[in-house]
């Protein structure tokens, strides 16, 4: 008998029309546009599914200072607008900058999860081809939060 979360990437690959599997780690990894990698795992403390894009490492320096500036008011921008998917992060151990999206795994099927996961990955190339053309944020991203920040403060 199959986890949920097994049926759910069984169902993915169906759709996607290519054999998806879980590897010993517990998670299902995607190649996207041979740019973006795309990690989807049960977290199964909260009964939902992690999905992590990692876009690209980004090296010690102002440029990768100023590229997490723009991806936090990015993540403000999102959050404020009631998302909790395409929220950009950085793995220091790794110096790699990635994206994650949370879905609940209670009723997921593909037709819910493949809009989020094509989000994600739209949204992770546009960072990637940003960074690579030398820009701290894509174009046409909203990087000022469109509300108060905590405590009244403005960017």
């Amino acid at each position: 008998m199959m986890t949920p979360f097994e049926d759910l990437i069984h169902e993915l690959g169906a759709a996607l029309g290519m054999p998806l599997h879980i590897d010993h780690h517990g998670a299902c990894t995607l190649q996207m546009n041979e740019k973006i990698r795309i990690q989807i795992e049960p977290d199964t403390k909260e009964d939902k599914i992690a999905m992590a894009a990692y876009i690209t490492e980004l090296s010690p320096g102002k440029f990768r200072e100023e590229v997490l500036k723009e991806a936090l008011k990015a993540n403000a921008s999102t959050v404020a607008g009631g998302s909790m998917n395409n929220i950009l992060g950085f793995c220091a151990r790794h110096n790699e900058f990635a994206c994650h999206a949370y879905l609940p795994l209670r009723e997921l099927n593909t037709e819910k999860l493949l809009p989020v996961l094509v989000s994600l990955a739209e949204y992770s190339i546009s960072w990637l081809e940003a960074i690579q053309s030398g820009r701290h944020a894509p174009p046409g991203v909203l990087t000022k939060p469109t509300s108060p920040t905590p405590f009244g403060l403005r960017p």
